[in-house]
């Protein structure tokens, strides 16, 4: 549905190299796309915005810059982790939000933000080295 209706033309076409004919076979399994990062990481960071609140007596209350204060704390974050030389990159659930909050007991006014696989890097993979 993603590619279909949600996202812009232009950008399903620049990214039909990972997701056409002439992708990668090894990045896709019974049509739908591989995530080893997601399974193979030792631990899965997931990261949940606070659409609004409930205070003690059951009440809604507003959370005001949501999306932004995520952000930010999510940058932050990302920045610690490579601080102590631990690699990661964000991931959006694609469609599996619910289901996600539903499996760790979220309530229904708490959304998957970003998902933030965690481990060392692969003795292969390019890091850039911060002085």
């Amino acid at each position: 549905i993603n590619y279909d209706r949600r996202m812009k033309k232009s950008w399903v076409n620049d990214v039909a190299v990972l997701t056409g004919e002439g992708a990668d076979k090894r990045l896709y399994g019974s049509g739908a796309p591989k995530k080893p990062y997601l399974t193979d990481a030792p631990a899965l960071v997931v990261l949940f915005k606070q659409v609004h609140g409930v205070d003690s007596d059951g009440k809604r209350t507003d959370n005001y810059y949501v999306q932004e204060s995520c952000g930010i704390a999510t940058g932050m974050f990302i920045a610690a982790l490579h601080n102590v030389g631990l690699a990661t990159l964000t991931s959006t659930p694609m469609g599996a939000g619910k289901a996600i909050g539903d499996l760790l007991g979220r309530p229904t006014y708490e959304k998957v933000f970003l998902l933030l696989p965690v481990g060392y890097p692969a003795k292969d993979a390019t890091v850039y080295h911060l002085e």
